[in-house]
């Protein structure tokens, strides 16, 4: 049992993830929209172990090619590239921004100018940039701290940290500090190797508690509805704080999700009709009416009280929702189909490396 769940890891994250959809959606709106929900559990099931059965003969020869390909790339020069190219993002990111925003508010007086700094990051930077710079973030930086840890190579480790702690605090995102240091975190505790993982763990507490503590110093000039939408996961009320966080986690890990599923659910197509491709930025052009984000726009319309104060957000939903708002039931069935995919090629890269495995796919699966 333990050897399957170790070979079909992906499989069954997603499945925990699907679960996790289930009971916000249920406890949200009952089972009016759980027929959706089937339509993603069998179609995945089915492509996946479909996908799984015809690579099975195959898995080996395909796992002798894609290794043979990794190894003829030269990953000790290679490296340093990329650490190159992540510091020229991060040097853009500086140039557009006139500086990095958390940085900036050690010498603004309101709360108010705290929320419009974070509200404001890449105004003014083209649109190559706002990608390379999540791609830095979630990606880049959290690769090559894991890489330099696994290497041993301790002085660009510690480089690559102190640049990434200090960036993710720059770009005024607490979960910036989780996507780069999480991956290094999983494979230290699955190693065993608890003092690192404890160093690493009190990198993110720093990270959090300076965000945290400078914003809260600052003069309060909001009103209560803007205070809620910054902290919009906090339970309110005579709760002691260590339960209050986690109840807070409760309600944004567990019900949600799945809330927010259904809110989709219920508003696409009788309030907001099917795009039929709007919702891609990537094929936008086709269109003359342009990409439309249902991300947004549908946050005006399920907090409007927000919305008429000029709080801006978005309701990003379950990765299938954006094929749903696209094609329907026919959307389901289509990200069914691309996350097997994802994850039988995933199985097949890192076919007896659970603990990598582990360790890069498993935060951005559950996210």
């Amino acid at each position: 049992m333990i050897n399957t769940i170790k070979t079909h890891i992906g499989y069954f994250l997603y499945q925990i993830v699907l679960l996790l959809i289930f009971i916000g959606v249920i406890k949200y709106s009952g089972f009016e929209y759980i027929h959706y929900l089937l339509i993603v559990l069998i179609s995945f099931n089915l492509f996946y172990w479909i996908g799984d059965y015809f690579l099975k003969n195959k898995l080996d020869k395909i796992n002798h090619k894609v290794i043979t390909f990794f190894s003829k790339i030269n990953f000790k020069n290679s490296i340093y590239y990329l650490f190159g190219f992540s510091i020229l993002i991060i040097l853009f990111d500086i140039y557009f921004n006139t500086g990095l925003p958390g940085f900036k508010i050690f010498g603004v007086e309101y709360l108010s100018e705290v929320v419009f700094l974070r509200e404001n990051i890449h105004t003014n930077s083209p649109s190559v940039i706002k990608y390379l710079s999540g791609f830095n973030i979630r990606t880049i930086l959290p690769f090559l701290i894991l890489y330099f840890y696994i290497t041993k190579n301790h002085i660009w480790l510690y480089i690559s940290l102190i640049i990434g702690a200090l960036y993710s605090f720059g770009m005024l995102q607490k979960s910036f500090i989780i996507f780069m240091l999480i991956p290094t975190i999983l494979y230290l505790l699955l190693q065993k190797k608890w003092l690192f993982s404890a160093v690493l763990f009190s990198v993110i507490f720093i990270n959090f508690y300076v965000i945290i503590s400078t914003a809260t110093s600052k003069i309060n000039d909001l009103t209560e509805t803007e205070e809620v939408e910054i902290a919009q996961d906090e339970i309110k009320g005579d709760i002691p704080t260590p339960l209050r966080v986690i109840l807070g986690i409760r309600n944004r890990v567990v019900y949600l999700p799945g809330e927010i599923v259904s809110k989709w659910f219920e508003y696409i197509p009788e309030k907001k009709p099917f795009l039929y491709g709007r919702g891609y930025p990537v094929i936008n052009h086709f269109y003359d009416e342009g990409y439309i984000d249902y991300n947004t726009e549908l946050y005006r319309s399920f907090y409007p009280e927000h919305y008429e104060k000029g709080v801006q957000g978005s309701v990003n939903a379950a990765t299938f929702m954006r094929e749903y708002s696209n094609f329907g039931s026919t959307g389901l069935i289509l990200s069914s189909l691309m996350v097997s995919v994802f994850l039988l090629f995933t199985k097949v890269l890192f076919k007896n490396y659970f603990s990598l495995f582990v360790s890069i796919n498993l935060f951005y699966i559950l996210f």
